[in-house]
């Protein structure tokens, strides 16, 4: 009896299949070994052995970076840096901070020396008339010396005190004032410096702190302080950021109009002069106690200029728009 058409069991199919890919299989197996012990692995990862048609799966190709993924990276890290600066800049500002506190206390310990010298009282300010014409002396036509005011003479009568004029200057503000040809170029910022000559055209002196004019041992006010004993002294300001290089702040003296401009000539509101907004809305101040720290830029009016400082407390000046958002300090 004849059989219509051939039938091969499925069993048997498996077993021819399994023959014809053994060769295969065992390839694989031998590679599988020789991978485990390394000897090859290298040249594996080259393609040296990938070459067999049933091992193009093992090849490695270098890729390079498109252009979006190039753009992406650069869009991260232009995100990242739009997010550290503005950190970065307040350290900065800290910084700046700790380094003008530094200075003011480098000034204590020099106040500290000439009042020890000078039986606990601060200078006259006269003092600089017997350095000014002592060996060196000051032609006569030339102009003065240090701007012909004794109020203006602290830098020089310390002079011998300190070493470094690098302590004139608040970090945040130290350009020099003076040009190469000798003339005043003010930039009339928080940032900017003050300027004196010693000798005209020959010498100068520069800074950007300002003293208390009120502690200068003269009998022509009554408000003076002259000595260092003196009470409440932690409310005494004797050395402060300022415009210019000294001031008589008075209770009722106005606030400067804008923030970004230097006031130094109004002599009728020398408190403009201190109202400097170096260092986020306060002020670095050497007290008479010899202790520095931050002020607040509405609580320069708080504080104790002179001997008769605002007697009946009466309230501070209306506040420009610029310092409305400051911190109060006057209590009624």
């Amino acid at each position: 009896m004849s059989v219509p058409f051939s039938f091969t069991p499925r069993k048997t199919q498996k077993q021819q299949v399994f023959r014809e890919n053994w060769h295969k299989i065992c390839y694989l197996k031998r590679l599988i070994r020789t991978i485990s012990f390394g000897k090859y692995a290298s040249l594996i990862r080259c393609g040296v052995l990938c070459k067999h048609r049933h091992l193009n799966f093992l090849r490695t190709t270098n890729k390079a970076f498109t252009l979006i993924e190039l753009l992406v990276v650069i869009a991260i890290i232009a995100l990242l840096m739009s997010i550290l600066l503005p950190s970065l800049e307040k350290v900065k500002q800290q910084a700046r901070v700790v380094v003008c506190q530094s200075n003011l206390h480098q000034w204590a310990i020099t106040f500290k020396m000439f009042t020890d010298e000078h039986g606990n009282k601060f200078m006259s300010g006269n003092e600089y008339k017997d350095i000014m014409t002592g060996s060196s002396g000051c032609p006569d036509d030339l102009e003065g010396s240090i701007d012909s005011s004794p109020d203006h003479s602290w830098p020089l009568i310390l002079r011998s005190y300190y070493k470094d004029e690098g302590l004139l200057c608040c970090p945040s503000a130290k350009k020099p004032p003076f040009t190469d040809f000798g003339t005043r170029e003010r930039e009339d910022t928080v940032y900017s410096t003050w300027g004196l000559w010693i000798y005209f055209k020959i010498e100068s002196v520069y800074g950007s702190y300002g003293i208390n004019s009120w502690i200068f041992n003269r009998s022509d006010e009554n408000e003076r302080w002259r000595t260092v004993v003196a009470k409440n002294a932690n409310r005494i300001p004797l050395l402060l950021d300022c415009y210019w290089v000294e001031g008589y702040p008075r209770h009722y003296d106005q606030p400067p109009e804008a923030q970004l401009y230097g006031e130094f000539g109004d002599s009728d509101h020398h408190m403009k002069r201190f109202c400097v907004d170096r260092h986020n809305e306060k002020t670095n101040a050497l007290f008479m106690d010899l202790s520095v720290r931050s002020v607040g830029i509405k609580e320069l009016w708080e504080l104790k200029w002179h001997r008769n400082w605002n007697q009946g407390n009466a309230p501070p000046p209306d506040w420009p728009e610029w310092m409305d958002g400051f911190k109060d300090y006057w209590i009624p």
